[in-house]
């Protein structure tokens, strides 16, 4: 899976080399897009929307919309500045699996 992240990454960035790029090192991205394509493989983890780096002054993982992103500001957000909770989050219906069907799921 990994090697197939990685060509599509590649031609995404070769495309587009201005916007986008798949180069981690940060001070070779500035004013681009990383396409982080080593996080697609097993045992890769990725932080949760809302997560917290642990170092002073860090940025928070927030989900955003397609429209917000002109008025983001490079640096991202701060734990003290988040932006409004998306509308798309705000009726999220929680999901329920009936205990009949996780019996179904059980192995003999």
């Amino acid at each position: 899976m990994k090697p197939f992240a990685k060509a599509v990454a590649s031609a995404v960035a070769k495309f587009n080399s201005q916007r986008f790029t798949i180069t981690s090192t940060r001070s070779k991205r500035t004013g681009r897009i990383f396409i982080d394509w080593i996080r697609n493989s097993r045992g890769a983890t990725c932080i949760a929307p809302w997560g917290l780096r642990a170092r002073p002054g860090a940025t928070v993982s927030v989900p955003i919309n397609r429209e917000q992103l002109p008025d983001i500001a490079k640096a991202g957000f701060k734990i003290h500045e988040p932006p409004g909770i998306p509308k798309e989050w705000e009726t999220i219906r929680v999901q329920t699996i009936p205990i009949s069907s996780l019996r179904d799921l059980r192995v003999a």
